[in-house]
């Protein structure tokens, strides 16, 4: 959910001191981070698209992925990539060493 605003009052002053009247930016708090069953955002894997594929195999355990099956056919290898957390399911297809595509499949036998 995104913050909403919360009107805020003068509450007291003390000799110069005083809070003034606005509002405030607070943050949702009705599902505490880090909570068991608090839902975690799916990571970022646009960016991947035409980069080196070695380094992508950086970024993607940097961002908690795990390779679970790979394919190939020809001079194309399709990644399989898994990610616990967010539960997500990506395939990197790579040829010419870029990835030439990064896309979300949600679901892979492998991917548990």
């Amino acid at each position: 959910m995104s913050p909403y605003t919360k009107p805020l009052t003068i509450i007291t002053t003390i000799g110069s001191l005083f809070v003034l009247s606005g509002c405030v930016i607070v943050p949702d708090q009705s599902r505490p981070h880090g909570s068991p069953g608090a839902a975690h955002a799916k990571a970022k894997i646009s960016d991947l698209n035409g980069m080196n594929s070695i380094k992508a195999f950086d970024v993607m355990r940097s961002r908690h992925f795990t390779n679970v099956d790979t394919l190939t056919q020809g001079n194309t290898m399709y990644s399989i990539y898994y990610n616990a957390k967010t539960h997500q399911c990506v395939q990197l297809t790579n040829a010419n060493n870029r990835v030439e595509s990064a896309d979300d499949i949600g679901t892979h036998p492998k991917c548990k």
